[in-house]
């Protein structure tokens, strides 16, 4: 073989190498980035009307004396101290808690640094609620449909 044709065979194989590299690092960046986003990526509106009746009902305990004001409760197995709560919550896996922060406003929280805000009687939501541990003044509200907003504790 000539010197011509050896370099350009390596100069094809250094191409077609870059090519697989590039392809599977993309792949795994994706991978990566979808295993750590948030529940919240893959709600729909269908989804935040069901988070509307979900405070609907954690409100009307509230109403009946079940909870109180400052109440949290968690979705997992060992947390049977709320039957109701717990059952109400476990509508969607990826719940990971539930605080009553208000007599009017119900954080719901995923296992990130956002969640769901259900508000009734135009509650007013705030930047700290010392219960939650989101006390750094450091929380921001979008609003997905009516009394109900999606929270995120910036950093």
């Amino acid at each position: 073989m000539n010197e011509s044709k050896i370099w350009k065979v390596i100069f094809y194989s250094m191409g077609i190498i870059s090519v697989i590299v590039l392809v599977v690092c993309i792949y795994a960046m994706s991978t990566f980035s979808e295993s750590f986003s948030s529940a919240f990526d893959n709600l729909n509106k269908s989804d935040y009307q069901n988070f509307q009746d979900i405070g609907n009902q954690l409100f009307l305990l509230y109403d009946e004396g079940y909870l109180k004001t400052g109440e949290h409760s968690g979705t997992a197995d060992y947390d049977k101290e709320k039957p109701k709560v717990k059952t109400i919550l476990s509508k969607y896996k990826f719940i990971s808690s539930m605080y009553l922060v208000d007599k009017d406003v119900v954080l719901i929280t995923f296992q990130s640094i956002d969640g769901i805000a259900i508000r009734r009687n135009n509650a007013e939501l705030k930047k700290t609620y010392k219960a939650t541990g989101f006390d750094g003044g450091t929380l921001s509200y979008t609003e997905l449909i009516p009394n109900v907003f999606h929270f995120s504790a910036g950093i």
